[in-house]
C-alpha cells in the first residue's frame, strides 16, 4: 500500500476575546485531512480544556476567548521551509 503523501500549509486561528478580534497565523504539514487538523489547532490553542460552541464551531477557553479554525491555504514544501524561519510551526 502507498504511504500518504505529506502536505504542507498556512494556517490561520480566529481569536474573539470580547471586542477584539485577531487571526494568529501559522505553519503545519499532515497526510490527512487539514480541516480536521485546523478544528484540532483551534480547540488546543491555549493548551487546556475548551468546550465547544454552538452557534459556529469555536472552542471557549476560561469562559473568555473563542478560537475558531480560521482558512489554511496548500503551499511547497520550499515555501513552508523558508517560512517556518518566521512562523510557529504545530
Amino acid at each position: 500500500m502507498k504511504k500518504p503523501k505529506m502536505r504542507y500549509y498556512f494556517g490561520e486561528v480566529e481569536e474573539n476575546n470580547g471586542e477584539y478580534k485577531y487571526n494568529q497565523k501559522y505553519l503545519f504539514k499532515t497526510t490527512g485531512n487539514p480541516e480536521e487538523y485546523t478544528k484540532k489547532v483551534a480547540r488546543d490553542w491555549y493548551g487546556e480544556d475548551s468546550s465547544k460552541t454552538e452557534e459556529d464551531g469555536g472552542f471557549w477557553h476560561n469562559g473568555e476567548v473563542i478560537t475558531n479554525p480560521g482558512p489554511h491555504q496548500r503551499i511547497s514544501e520550499d515555501h513552508f521551509n523558508v517560512m517556518k524561519r518566521y512562523l510557529l510551526v504545530l
